[in-house]
């Protein structure tokens, strides 16, 4: 069965500035959505909205259709990722493993990686902050839900161990949906069915790579 995450009718205002006005993002199990847009675009306000941890004046975010108010409180539906990651640097990956991975295969998946199976006895909090992220994203990937919303998850992370990640993002999204942000951009456009860029409070849909220089995104070459 696909299910379907979507979020529009967003109006949100920050010192009587409006920050978003005109979104609709949708993303469907089985897909990535890349959100693409400059610093202060919006793009992690937007997350924190789908997730339920931001209000805006307006907003329309639905599961399968259905309303929801504070889909945060649906973790079965969905997992978030911040940009500050997570706050649970006192756990030793294997109690993050239990707390995660439901799914034995998944866990058996897990222990082929050789940054989760080394590690999987130190806590969270003694790893590098490129390695805290990849366990990160690699729990999410990984967990029991439709959904998973990524802000910055390559940030801080070396370009070896996003590498590492591409087969794993390709790998899950065939059972759940991502949703993903990031300014490594040339990533998002590899990882990603669905392009969506923020700009100037609106989403474009991207089509093709020269809607992103005729969107002021990317500079002209």
């Amino acid at each position: 069965m696909t299910h379907t995450l979507e979020v529009d009718s967003v109006r949100l205002v920050f010192n009587n500035h409006p920050v978003l006005s005109d979104i609709y993002l949708k993303c469907e199990t089985g897909t990535i959505t890349g959100l693409l847009g400059r610093n202060g675009s919006g793009k992690s306000s937007l997350m924190k909205i789908i997730f339920g941890s931001l209000r805006a004046e307006n907003q329309s975010v639905r599961l399968d259709r259905q309303y929801v108010h504070t889909l945060y409180q649906q973790p079965q539906a969905v997992h978030y990722l911040p940009q500050s990651g997570f706050s649970l640097p006192y756990l030793t990956g294997q109690q993050l493993l239990q707390l995660f991975v439901t799914q034995p295969e998944h866990y058996e998946a897990l222990m082929q990686v050789a940054e989760i199976y080394q590690y999987q006895q130190e806590r969270l909090g003694a790893l590098s902050a490129g390695l805290q992220k990849f366990w990160e994203v690699m729990l999410l990937l990984y967990a029991d839900s439709k959904f998973i919303l990524l802000d910055e998850p390559f940030s801080g992370i070396s370009p070896l161990l996003v590498e590492k990640l591409s087969p794993h993002f390709q790998r899950q999204s065939q059972y759940k949906g991502i949703v993903i942000t990031d300014h490594w951009y040339k990533a998002i456009l590899s990882l990603s069915h669905t392009i969506v860029l923020l700009v100037q409070g609106q989403t474009r849909l991207i089509r093709q790579r020269e809607d992103l220089y005729e969107w002021g995104y990317l500079p002209p070459s």
